[in-house]
């Protein structure tokens, strides 16, 4: 029973997610790797906050680790955009939850572009399997109607970190999550005139 509780433990808790933001208003959004247990979808960047750590110094790690950029204290700015229950199996008549996370999200605003931010990506293959910048009209499409078939512009990044302007039909990223879609639309809030950025 002990280690059962263990393994339980370990698929319960809180995990902080980061949103990178461009000074530019870029959004880099990150596919997992197929190898991982969760699906392989496009989300952003997250991870289980360790005993001690703060909420920051937790999401701050996760995207050193999944994509190479370090970010010091000085060239951004963070704010918590909001939180997420998730819950697997979602629906209590499958069985009970075998994992349950409170997942917070933090906006990190960087003092440089997405094309300065680029030279220093270096994305984890055993974690992450494509990346890509995203902007306001894109994000739009994506919350509003992930089955349109309309087609956005965006920058995708290619295997050899070069970055490509090009059109993505939105029927291309239909992997992402409710809690991703979610805090997307908060993200949009935050730039709309007249919201508080802290």
């Amino acid at each position: 029973k002990s280690n059962k509780a263990i393994r339980l433990c370990s698929d319960f808790g809180v995990k902080a997610t980061v949103l990178l933001q461009s000074a530019n208003q870029r959004l880099l959004l990150t596919r997992r790797a197929s190898s991982l247990r969760i699906f392989s979808m496009f989300g952003f960047h997250r991870g289980h906050v360790e005993l001690d750590e703060k909420l920051l110094d937790a999401g701050l790690r996760e995207l050193k680790e999944e994509t190479g950029l370090k970010q010091s204290p000085d060239e951004i700015s963070s704010q918590l955009l909001g939180l997420w229950e998730s819950v697997y199996p979602h629906l209590l008549s499958s069985g009970i939850p075998k994992r349950h996370h409170i997942v917070m999200y933090i906006i990190l605003r960087s003092s440089q572009s997405h094309f300065q931010l680029q030279t220093r990506l270096r994305t984890d293959p055993a974690e992450v399997s494509a990346c890509v910048w995203v902007y306001a009209s894109l994000v739009k499409v994506v919350v509003s109607a992930v089955d349109s078939e309309k087609n956005c512009s965006n920058t995708k990044v290619s295997p050899h970190g070069e970055l490509i302007e090009t059109l993505l039909p939105v029927s291309d990223i239909e992997r992402i999550s409710t809690g991703t879609k979610f805090v997307l639309e908060l993200w949009l809030k935050t730039l709309e005139p007249h919201s508080e950025m802290g």
